[in-house]
């Protein structure tokens, strides 16, 4: 055979690439094919431990898919890389031997540490923890958040324990509504639609529609009810003092502008300027100053002074009292109610009568006119009845009048006075005895009263008491007792003996015969009810609590209360809140191995990272890291006191970020007992010596990493027609260790190996050893007439430890004749981890 025509070089391009791939790659046109092919592969890179920038070339990709192959295969990578990294880094920094992230690995050739990443991540949410920053805070959108929350949360769950509630004084309050704690007391509170009574427990309705601004629009009227009001057409309007309109959007009553709506009554050559309530006609010869609203000009000095509205006419409206301010006023809600025909003066803060007959809208209708009356007013007939009579204002008659009862006669002494219709007459009168006098109009002779025309001859403070014709001293004055002496000079204490009037709100002060009703601190006197009335301290008419700041001011009955506004955990110090540091004063409540935290308003107890607190709440014990979190170590997991460990099995040393196992290459490190007739192989957990030994007439050589036997004709026996007519020119031997596979969605690449042909021959693949289990399929693939790519694939998942050696052959064949043969034997070794 003459090896120059007939001639096959193999090249095993990529040994254990491990890739995983949904359908053979050569058969994928679309980018949604490359995408899920390149991106299984990525994933399965990663899953065996391979650093995701090894994968330098993708062979068997076609040359225009290779860029976006390779980019989707580097972002899986590392996705899942990351996974594994960022658990490790979770882990690293809970470990308080271990907290540090300055050590936690960096890959060099990545220059991206996701460990280290997350590591940091976590440390900002114990940080947070601390701080009582909630858990889900950190919202980046970014890998971190998952780390932050994860370690927040955790220690949150397995340190905290939160101070006991204090006790509830709300429980057995006296509150009918709602009730508030402050500081270890309570405090009533009112829904909307409600204010707290004098009582400070008791809510009671607020009356919204005598409140201000009137709550109804104009042409309604207002209807209180509970809580609430109602608003219904009444066709009721509001009056404004002239000059001023009312205003529905603000309800309140406006200044008119004159001059602008052209109601004024200048003429030409005068202007108009428009002053608050009113305008001004004044020549253009003269100093007009523009003042903007709520000024006016002083006429001395010609500058813009203050228009104090409150004086020149209330606008307010409702229970409402005017405060003037400069420029402007404001409407505020009055305490002080006047009853109808009276209105408050705001210089006396009393009520006076209102004189309706003055007011613009005058009350009486032509032919009457208008006489005023303390809180009213009355409307009579304007004209005159005649001499003698007067005009009834019920009956709106003419009546006589009687000139004798009204002293208005004429008549001298000795004569009486007699009434006539219209007039009177004087008839002579009779005289009549001591004590008694002649009654003008009767004619008849009446009794003296002594007492009350102060001719008495009673001693100092007796009672005079008026008898028929005389009087008689008895008994003492009002106020007065009777001496031993028989003279009344004893004053009478009417308030320690109970004997006043005054009332609840008042102070009984004793006088000389008599007592008078002060009113308590912190009332005043309202002179329409005659009674006093409490003044609310909380609310004075410049604004200003008589309370501290951090303090809440509560009108009582005659007085007022200032109670410290300070959040539970704080005090109140200096004018401020301060927050209780129970920690550093020793008052918390963290037991032993537990660190106390100072929090705004509180404290925390926090057992140390490896510890949890007990289910009694009391205490801390150790977390047993190797249950509570799902593989936390590649190898054996050993629970210490506080933290954890990882051990390796035989064969593997521990990688420095303390939870994954690297396997030990016996052979290269020359740890093996192999002797030199043996070739080492490591395995995942160990290693193998193999013994390779040729057929008769090969020569063993070694290409590379691999043992070959190839056939020398010279060293055939002459005439040896069989050593010279065998065509298997070559043995390759492969080995290659896999970790367990128990789960396999679509057939993993193990090896592809590129063969050389001519134009005029095919090859043939046989697998005729070694896969009885059928795990294994040899698949052909022709790159072009000279080329064709022969792929070892794993095609049912496999479960260490298991061994075997693949033998395959490759066959040249010319015309179905085979002129070529090379064998292949693959010893594969799967070992009984998953890594």
């Amino acid at each position: 055979m003459d090896s120059s025509n007939f001639y096959l070089v193999l090249f095993v391009t990529a040994l254990f690439t491990l890739v995983m791939a949904m359908s053979s790659f050569a058969q994928t046109n679309g980018l949604g094919d490359v995408i899920t092919d390149c991106c299984g592969r990525g994933l399965s890179f990663a899953e065996m431990g391979r650093n995701c920038s090894d994968m330098s070339s993708l062979p068997d990709v076609r040359y225009a898919q290779r860029e976006s192959c390779k980019a989707v295969f580097m972002s899986c990578c590392h996705r899942q890389k990351y996974s594994d990294d960022c658990s490790y880094g979770i882990t690293h920094r809970l470990d308080e031997e271990r907290g540090d992230c300055a050590t936690v690995p960096e890959d060099s050739c990545d220059r991206y540490s996701a460990g280290k990443e997350c590591c940091n991540c976590c440390g900002l949410g114990i940080e947070a923890y601390s701080l009582g920053i909630p858990c889900d805070h950190m919202s980046l959108n970014t890998p971190c958040d998952h780390a932050f929350e994860t370690c927040c949360t955790l220690t949150r769950q397995e340190h905290d324990v939160t101070t006991e509630p204090p006790f509830d004084p709300c429980i057995n309050s006296p509150c009918s509504q709602g009730c508030q704690i402050v500081d270890s007391n309570y405090k009533c509170l009112c829904i909307a639609g409600y204010e707290l009574a004098a009582d400070r427990t008791t809510c009671l309705d607020i009356n919204e529609c005598a409140g201000y601004p009137y709550p109804c629009e104009d042409g309604e009227e207002c209807f209180n009810q509970p809580g609430t009001f109602v608003c219904r057409e009444s066709g009721r309007r509001i009056s404004c003092p002239r000059g001023l309109r009312y205003n529905r959007g603000s309800r309140l009553c406006e200044d008119i502008d004159e001059c602008t709506e052209r109601t004024d009554n200048c003429r030409p050559p005068q202007t108009c300027y428009n002053i608050f309530k009113s305008f001004r006609c004044v020549q253009r010869h003269q100093n007009v100053v523009l003042c903007p609203d709520g000024y006016e000009q002083d006429q001395r000095t010609n500058r813009c002074v203050d228009v104090d509205e409150c004086y020149h006419g209330n606008p307010c409206t409702g229970r409402q009292r005017c405060e003037n301010t400069d420029g402007s006023y404001n409407c505020v809600r009055d305490s002080v109610v006047c009853n109808t025909g009276y209105e408050r003066n705001f210089v006396t803060q009393r009520c006076e009568d209102i004189n309706e007959c003055a007011r613009e809208n005058y009350p009486c209708v032509t032919g009457q006119r208008c006489e005023n009356s303390e809180g009213s007013f009355r409307c009579v007939r304007a004209f005159d009845c005649g001499t003698g009579y007067t005009l009834n204002a019920i009956t709106q008659q003419c009546e006589d009048i009687n000139e004798c009862a009204q002293s208005v006669s004429s008549c001298g002494t000795g004569f009486r006075c007699e009434n006539l219709d219209g007039s009177f007459v004087c008839n002579r009168a009779m005289t009549c005895g001591s004590g008694y006098t002649l009654h003008a109009l009767t004619q008849t002779c009446e009794d003296v009263n002594e007492c009350t025309a102060g001719l008495a001859r009673c001693r100092r403070n007796q009672q005079c008491v008026n008898l028929a014709g005389s009087h008689t001293c008895e008994n003492c004055e009002d106020g007065y007792r009777i001496d031993s002496r028989n003279q009344c000079s004893i004053d009478v204490d009417e308030c320690a003996e109970r004997m006043d009037s005054c009332s609840v709100r008042q102070r009984c002060v004793n006088t000389r015969g008599s007592y008078r009703c002060d009113c308590l601190n912190g009332f005043d006197f309202d002179s329409i009810r005659n009674d006093c009335f409490d003044v609310d301290e909380c609310n004075p008419p410049d604004g200003r609590s008589p309370c501290l700041p951090h303090q809440s001011c509560y009108n009582l009955p005659g007085e007022y209360d200032c109670q410290n506004m300070c959040s539970y955990g704080s005090r109140y110090t200096r004018g401020a809140c301060v927050d209780i540091n129970e920690c550093a004063e020793g008052t918390h409540q963290c037991q032993a191995m537990q660190e106390c935290i100072n929090q705004e308003g509180g404290h925390l107890c926090r057992c140390p990272v490896g510890y949890r607190l007990t289910r009694s709440r009391r205490g801390c014990e150790d977390i047993d890291e190797c249950t509570s979190i799902p593989n936390s170590c590649r190898g054996e997991c050993l629970n210490t006191d506080g933290s954890f460990s990882c051990i390796c099995p035989e064969g593997y040393t521990l990688n420095d970020n303390g939870f994954s196992c690297n396997d030990v290459n016996e052979c290269t490190m020359q740890l093996d007992d192999c002797n030199s007739d043996q070739e080492c192989f490591n395995t995942l957990g160990g290693y193998k010596c193999r013994s390779m030994e040729c057929p008769e007439y090969y020569d063993r050589r070694l290409a590379g990493n691999q043992r070959e036997c190839v056939k020398n004709y010279d060293n055939c026996p002459p005439r040896n027609d069989a050593c010279l007519s065998n065509v298997t020119t070559q043995y390759t031997f492969s080995a290659m260790a896999l970790p367990s596979i128990p789960y396999i969605s679509s057939p993993i690449r193990l090896m592809t190996m590129d063969i050389s042909k001519s134009t005029m021959s095919q090859v043939v693949l046989r697998l005729v050893d070694g896969n009885e289990r059928n795990y294994f399929q040899v698949q052909k693939r022709l790159l072009s007439s000279v080329h064709v790519r022969a792929s070892l694939m794993l095609i049912q998942a496999v479960n260490g430890p298991y061994e075997t050696d693949l033998r395959l052959e490759i066959n040249t064949m010319i015309n179905n004749e085979l002129t070529q043969q090379t064998v292949v034997v693959i010893h594969v070794d799967i070992g009984e981890n998953l890594w």
